[in-house]
């Protein structure tokens, strides 16, 4: 069994399209940082952790990586790579292949259209209402999460994922407020 994550950067710069001339490689902005923080958090409370994040060099995306990882409970080997930054679904889906039997849970942080592209290229059935939250958006920090039945990557094609799950920032914290309440 392999399983996938796609988190999208947090959110950056300042909105301002002026910005994006001043600074081609902006990082996350105050928005971003908690978020990612708090879906770093949202992945380590899973029941299935990532040994393995590849990591688009973006300023924001390396970022959100260092936020992610900083809340992980275990160890995680991470890669920061230009091809996950440049990539596109096919690429990407290309690197996954090539990571062989070694890894049972990649994270990758990257950005969209791709990474949003890739997961509904993957995902053939899951979660119904995961499946209609995935198609309709995927904002800053967004995770999708995928099950492959499979025991190499090289196996990963597309319509071969079950979507397992989706979260955003904001449905994150309502779980996560959720879980406190019930354990109060």
């Amino acid at each position: 069994m392999k399983t996938l994550y796609l988190l999208r950067h947090g959110q950056y710069g300042s909105g301002d399209p002026l910005d994006a001339i001043a600074e081609p490689d902006p990082g996350l902005n105050e928005t971003g940082r908690t978020q990612a923080a708090h879906m770093g958090r949202h992945i380590d409370a899973s029941p299935v952790k990532p040994d393995l994040v590849l990591s688009s060099n973006a300023r924001r995306a390396k970022e959100t990586c260092n936020l992610v990882v900083a809340a992980l409970s275990g160890g995680c080997d991470v890669s920061v790579e230009d091809d996950v930054r440049r990539a596109s679904d096919q690429s990407l889906l290309e690197r996954l292949n090539h990571l062989g039997a070694a890894h049972d849970t990649v994270l990758v942080i990257g950005h969209n259209p791709t990474l949003h592209r890739l997961a509904l290229w993957l995902a053939a059935g899951g979660d119904g209402a995961c499946l209609q939250d995935l198609r309709s958006d995927f904002p800053p920090c967004a995770l999708a999460v995928l099950s492959f039945d499979a025991d190499n990557w090289a196996a990963v094609t597309p319509g071969s994922g079950r979507l397992t799950g989706y979260a955003t920032p904001a449905t994150a914290a309502t779980a996560a407020t959720a879980a406190k309440a019930a354990k109060a």
